[in-house]
């Protein structure tokens, strides 16, 4: 009988992209160097945001910044992730693309943003996997509160569904998001290898575990997957994708031994 593995990804835009936990994630793989750093986005788009730098409060800079990248003719695709300095010259990206591309101006005006994420329950099914969403956004913290942007740069209302992310977390899910689409593609070797950079890049996320459980089961490499998962259950002993996969893992394997 066939099974159908969890992933998390990113994808949908809010400033945001899916999270791939355990199931994995649809998303069109860079032709740059995945080792580059893909949130800085580079000499031209730093040259071009001059244009938009403005006076007043962190939240309307911000704002003109965001709205001055969507108006520029930005083209959303859900599947395509991309470093920010292709995102920039392609004028396409999914929200993690954009997200970057925007933390990194926004930085090069001296805006303290941050990076945030926001669970969705919503799920897909795609190729034998079942894909988990989540948003990323850029963001402003002002004392307790936490100030959220959508594409167009309005604030987003619903900010207390956020929570602050690390730079390095907000990396793992960007080479989260590469190695699904390559796990999704077939290729194996490379969709390993790249999950393993993502954990490399967030070790205390656990849907990036996940995620290279799932490639490591596909790859017949059964305890590697195995371990992936129970340490996607140690760093979040609450997520339902990490029990089920190890579960299947397990019967799956008990079924091979039988």
């Amino acid at each position: 009988m066939a099974r159908t593995y969890t992933v998390s990804r990113l994808i949908h835009c809010l400033l945001a992209t899916a999270l791939l936990v355990a199931t994995p994630a649809w998303t069109q793989v860079s032709e740059s160097s995945p080792r580059a750093d893909p949130r800085e986005a580079g000499v031209e788009a730093e040259t071009w945001s001059q244009q938009h730098r403005v006076q007043g409060s962190d939240r309307r800079r911000l704002a003109e910044l965001a709205v001055a990248l969507v108006d520029r003719g930005w083209q959303e695709d859900p599947d395509l992730t991309l470093p920010a300095p292709q995102a920039f010259a392609r004028r396409s990206g999914n929200c993690i693309s954009f997200a970057f591309l925007l933390a990194s101006l926004a930085r090069s005006h001296d805006l303290p943003v941050h990076f945030a994420i926001r669970q969705d329950d919503s799920r897909e099914a795609r190729g034998g996997l079942e894909i988990a969403r989540a948003h990323l956004a850029v963001a402003l913290t002002r004392k307790q509160e936490l100030i959220v942007f959508d594409l167009s740069g309005r604030h987003d209302g619903n900010q207390s569904n956020y929570q602050l992310v690390s730079d390095g977390e907000a990396l793992g899910l960007f080479y989260s998001n590469l190695g699904v689409a390559q796990l999704v593609e077939g290729k194996l070797s490379l969709a390993v290898d790249t999950l393993r950079e993502a954990t490399r890049r967030a070790p205390d996320l656990a849907p990036t575990w996940i995620n290279l459980g799932v490639a490591l089961r596909r790859a017949g490499r059964i305890s590697e997957a195995e371990s992936a998962y129970r340490r996607a259950i140690q760093l979040a002993p609450e997520s339902a994708s990490a029990w089920r996969n190890l579960a299947l893992l397990l019967d799956d394997a008990s079924h091979s031994d039988g």
